[in-house]
């Protein structure tokens, strides 16, 4: 796994709080994030439970809180979310996640 594809699945498993084998299930059948991971629909690859868990452990707790951080400001300077309309799907808020 790349250094982008395990950052990535370690952003989406805090956000989402999905446990290993529901991140292993949607990297391995939900086009949208294997488009984020750079796998193509055609690829038969797809990290399974125990790599992406090997890879998300090797990643210091604040690596992570520092790349969410830096997400939600960006987000938030571009306007993705202004949070003036509710969206049913998903949102950015400057806030820490324990």
């Amino acid at each position: 796994m790349t250094a982008r594809q395990k950052l990535s699945l370690a952003l989406i498993r805090r956000g989402s709080q999905k446990d290993y084998p529901e991140l292993a299930y949607i990297a391995a059948t939900d086009k949208l994030l294997r488009l984020i991971l750079e796998i193509s629909e055609i690829d038969e690859f797809y990290p399974g439970e125990e790599t992406i868990r090997e890879n998300i452990l090797k990643i210091k707790e604040e690596t992570i809180e520092k790349a969410n951080e830096i997400i939600v400001k960006y987000a938030l300077k571009k306007g993705y979310e202004k949070l003036d309309v509710v969206r049913g799907d998903t949102f950015v808020i400057n806030r820490k996640i324990n």
